[in-house]
């Protein structure tokens, strides 16, 4: 799995197993062209079928996995 930004890989990971969720797969920080930083991270959780959330600045942009 592989976080891309504009064309660019920000963090990328090879765990086959996510259970829970409670830690995030990927993380990283990007600044934009204004100057401020971002941090987003990606929670994942899989048994039967595969739940990801996408988390930026600590806001969700979704209510729940998707």
């Amino acid at each position: 799995m592989s976080l891309w930004v504009e064309a660019q890989v920000l963090a990328s990971t090879d765990r086959l197993l996510a259970l829970g969720g409670g830690d995030p797969v990927l993380k990283a920080e990007v600044t934009n062209t204004g100057g401020q930083q971002h941090r987003i991270e990606v929670y994942a959780r899989a048994i039967f079928t595969v739940g990801i959330r996408v988390v930026v600045n600590g806001q969700p942009l979704s209510r729940g996995y998707v």
